[in-house]
């Protein structure tokens, strides 16, 4: 199972709107085309901090950050580095 997936199921039931995270959605990725159970996140949610407005009650961190949050200390910074720069990997440090 996805580590993303992982963590979307550890979140308490309301804590992202039908709008915002679907859990009932059923794609054709299996092995022979066969149809399974996927989530859909919008990108502001996946990667963006939620600060509260008439919509929201309360400030909402983004399933990304919740998800680095997640994983273990590590010693040092991961980055990826590539033609654009560098990129932050999924990993905590101290």
């Amino acid at each position: 199972m996805c580590f993303f997936a992982l963590v979307i199921q550890s979140l308490p039931r309301k804590r992202f709107s039908n709008n915002v995270l679907r859990a009932d959605l059923r794609r054709p990725w299996g092995r022979k085309k066969e149809k399974v159970f996927c989530y859909a996140i919008t990108l502001e949610a996946l990667l963006k901090d939620a600060f509260p407005n008439k919509f929201l009650r309360k400030f909402r961190h983004s399933v990304f950050k919740l998800a680095v949050n997640k994983l273990p200390v590590t010693v040092m910074e991961c980055v990826v580095t590539h033609a654009h720069g560098n990129t932050p990997m999924l990993c905590r440090h101290l």
